[in-house]
C-alpha cells in the first residue's frame, strides 16, 4: 500500500477520476441549464378551458400542484392582461368542465399587454373588414401584412428613441460644461 502512495499513480488516477467527474457534472448542469432554458421559450399546447360557471378561458398549460387544501390544481398563462390584469391564473381542476385544444385559437405575441389569445372574427385595415369566416386565407394575410407594417414602424421608433437620447446625451454634456465654466467663472472672482 505504501508502495502505491510513494510511487504517485494513485495521485494520477485520483485527480482523474475527480477531473471525470466535475465534466459530468459540468455537462449535467449545462443539459439542466438547455432544457429549462429551451422549455421557457417553447410554447406549449393552447387551450380553451370551460369552467362549471359556463365561463370560458384560453392559454398555455404551465404548471400542476395543490393548492392549501391539498386540491389538484393548474396554472395557465392566460396572457391578455388589458382583460384580466394578470398574467397567470390558478384553476382547481374540479371546477374544470372541458378542455378543448381549437386549432383555430389564435396567439399573438404583442410588444405591450403580455399574449393575445382568442379566436378571430374580423380584422379592419384602412380600405376594408375582411371576416375570419368568410374568407381565412385572405384574413391571415392581412392579419400577416399588417404584423410586418408595425415591425417596420417599431424599428422606426426604436431608431427615432435612439436619436433622441443621442441628443440627450450631448445636452447633459454640454449642460455639464456649461456648470463648471460657471463655477470657474465664479471661483475666479
Amino acid at each position: 500500500m505504501k508502495k502505491y502512495f510513494q510511487d504517485g499513480s494513485t495521485y494520477v488516477w485520483l485527480t482523474g477520476v475527480m477531473a471525470s467527474l466535475s465534466m459530468l457534472l459540468v455537462a449535467g448542469l449545462l443539459m439542466l441549464i438547455f432544457y429549462y432554458g429551451f422549455s421557457t421559450f417553447w410554447q406549449n399546447d393552447v387551450a380553451t378551458i370551460k369552467l362549471n360557471d359556463g365561463s370560458y378561458i384560453s392559454g398555455e398549460f404551465k404548471k400542476e400542484g395543490k393548492n392549501y387544501n391539498n386540491e389538484d390544481t393548474v396554472q395557465l398563462k392566460i396572457g391578455n392582461r388589458d382583460l384580466y390584469g394578470l398574467d397567470f391564473r390558478w384553476f382547481n381542476k374540479k371546477n374544470i368542465e372541458q378542455i378543448n385544444y381549437n386549432k383555430e385559437l389564435l396567439l399573438i405575441e404583442r410588444n405591450e399587454w403580455g399574449v393575445f389569445y382568442g379566436f378571430p372574427k374580423e380584422l379592419s385595415t384602412e380600405n376594408e373588414t375582411i371576416i375570419y369566416e368568410t374568407d381565412k386565407n385572405r384574413f391571415y394575410q392581412a392579419l400577416e401584412e399588417k404584423l410586418n407594417y408595425k415591425q417596420v414602424i417599431r424599428k422606426k421608433m426604436e431608431d427615432i428613441e435612439y436619436k433622441i437620447s443621442e441628443i440627450n446625451y450631448n445636452l447633459r454634456n454640454l449642460n455639464l460644461e456649461k456648470k463648471i465654466l460657471k463655477f470657474n467663472s465664479s471661483k475666479r472672482n
